[in-house]
């Protein structure tokens, strides 16, 4: 196991899990799946939790990845019937069953003093806390490409 990827060691508990002893009415609890996975995989992973509820499990997550979050986003929003879902399954890549009934979500967000109910509607968790983060990153980052540009544009 030493040799071992890190995404490998990281998913090999709930493989096992899953493989051998995973029913429906068990309460599965997983403190930040994210680590050492790929974003891709971080999606793929938010999939199969979301399979697992639909499944009777409950799922407990604690989780820093707005992936993650997006993920389950989309699955929530999926579940509500709209004229352009297949299409959209079809050119995202989600499964006829990839989607997520918003009322077996809950999520809670916690600070150092305490522990706040976050909403949920047909459209997802209102994960403001990472698109506070999202959005100031991409601010930054867009500034600081486009005044390097405006510069390096000058000089020629």
């Amino acid at each position: 196991m030493h040799f071992t990827s890190s995404t490998v060691k990281t998913l090999f508990g709930l493989v096992f899990y899953l493989e051998h002893s995973a029913q429906s009415g068990d309460c599965l609890m997983i403190d930040e799946p994210e680590l050492n996975l790929h974003p891709d995989n971080q999606r793929n992973l938010a999939r199969l939790l979301a399979q697992l509820v639909k499944n009777g499990i409950k799922v407990v997550v604690s989780t820093h990845s707005t992936y993650l979050v997006r993920e389950l986003n989309n699955l929530i929003m999926l579940h509500k019937p709209f004229s352009q879902a297949e299409a959209l399954r079809k050119r995202y890549g989600y499964e006829a069953d990839d989607s997520l009934d918003p009322d077996l979500v809950s999520a809670y967000l916690f600070d150092q003093k305490s522990i706040k109910a976050m909403d949920i509607d047909a459209e997802g968790v209102i994960a403001e806390t990472f698109d506070e983060v999202v959005n100031t990153l991409n601010q930054s980052s867009n500034e600081i490409y486009y005044s390097s540009q405006e510069e390096e544009q000058g000089a020629e």
